[in-house]
């Protein structure tokens, strides 16, 4: 499986997944029960998720330019 050699995009990629999955399920439950508060959430989630991804790819770019090699075992080199 992909996550267990250590692709750090796929991960990403799953993270982000699950944040448009969580929208959508915001719409649908919106769109059910005609309120304005799940599309206020869903635009929110949205914001977040965009946000999380630039920070995210970021980090991994500038960790690429130093190191040159990319994987999952660079988060432990990550911390203070």
């Amino acid at each position: 499986m992909l996550l267990n050699q250590g692709h750090l995009i796929t991960l990403l990629m799953f993270i982000e997944l699950t944040f448009v999955i969580v929208a959508l399920l915001f719409t649908v439950v919106a769109v059910s029960f005609g309120g304005l508060e799940g599309f206020l959430f869903t635009y929110v989630l949205l914001v977040v998720a965009g946000v999380e991804a630039a920070l995210s790819l970021s980090i991994v770019v500038n960790y690429f330019f130093v190191e040159g090699q990319i994987s999952t075992d660079f988060v432990s080199k990550l911390k203070g």
